[in-house]
């Protein structure tokens, strides 16, 4: 199966909102834990979180320029492409910050201090956060069509991710 522009159009129709939704569903379970637990014990996975939310609110934003592209819509493509530059080196400070909270905390945690019942949550949080970055940025981690999954067997690696193409090409 071919992806025309028209199934792409449509996958993206439903694609970049849900991508929205799901920035938005994290978003709220930072709200949550920010809410439930003292900073002490919740600061790493705030951090995580924060980190994840802010990835999937870059995607749901890419995909949907590359809708609006698609559908022959303006889109200042230069100024959206710097964005989009800068924000994956604030991304890899993020990871940064992210990997030494994690290590700060299970530090924290071989001391007994709150927050070792949240571990689990950090370090699934953060593992999210590098693969969406990576998903995004780098290579295509997400194989959700036959021709992903075709292109995998038959190349026998991924696929770069659409947005690294469009940030190396100057172009959406």
């Amino acid at each position: 199966m071919i992806l025309t522009r028209a199934r792409l159009i449509r996958r993206l129709q439903w694609y970049y909102p849900t991508e929205l939704f799901n920035a938005w569903a994290i978003t709220a379970c930072f709200g949550y834990v920010a809410w439930r637990y003292p900073l002490a014990a919740g600061w790493p996975l705030l951090f995580g979180l924060g980190l994840m939310a802010a990835l999937l609110f870059q995607g749901q934003f890419y995909w949907h320029v590359k809708l609006r592209v698609l559908l022959g819509e303006a889109v200042e493509a230069a100024a959206t492409l710097r964005r989009f530059a800068a924000w994956r080196r604030a991304n890899g400070w993020g990871l940064a910050l992210v990997t030494v909270a994690l290590l700060g905390q299970a530090w924290l945690t071989a001391t007994h201090a709150p927050g070792g019942e949240l571990w689990p949550w950090m370090l699934l949080a953060t593992t999210f956060g590098v693969l969406e970055h990576i998903n995004y940025y780098h290579w295509q981690l997400m194989l959700d069509t036959v021709a992903d999954w075709r292109y995998v067997g038959r190349y026998r690696r991924l696929k770069i991710a659409s947005l690294r193409k469009d940030l190396r090409e100057g172009r959406l």
